[in-house]
């Protein structure tokens, strides 16, 4: 299955046509601010069932090695919050910085690299079922 979904997005990017390349980079105007973005990710996070297992598994794993102290457990959460939400930050602006620099050309470029890595690891599966 991952080395016929690669293939099958790889042959729809190469058959794209040509869009007009914006050599200027994305249009920055409308940017919304770090604290918008970060709001909106982490909300999203929320929502993510992976997410919500990643939590709950967390929460199983360090609230016996707590002690189930209240304030441990507050002081764990308000760390692990804050860091996640400063990461949160950090990408926020290193995409921003990024954005700049992706032109049609790069992006359809990285597209067709990521999708033969997929065709490649699929194919690698693949064979390796069979042996």
């Amino acid at each position: 299955m991952l080395a016929t979904y690669g293939g099958v997005s790889l042959i729809k990017i190469l058959q794209e046509k040509n869009k007009t390349e914006n050599k200027e980079g994305a249009n920055l105007d409308d940017t919304p601010s770090f604290l918008k973005l970060a709001t909106k990710g982490f909300l999203l996070n929320i929502i993510n069932v992976v997410v919500l297992f990643y939590w709950v598994g967390i929460i199983l794993y360090f609230g016996p090695q707590l002690e189930m102290e209240k304030h441990k457990i507050a002081l764990f959460f308000v760390v692990i919050v804050t860091t996640y939400f400063s990461v949160d930050l950090g990408k926020i602006y290193l995409a921003q910085q990024l954005k700049t620099r992706l032109t049609d050309v790069v992006i359809k470029t990285i597209k067709i690299i990521v999708n033969l890595f997929i065709v490649i690891c699929g194919a690698f599966l693949v064979f390796k079922g069979i042996a």
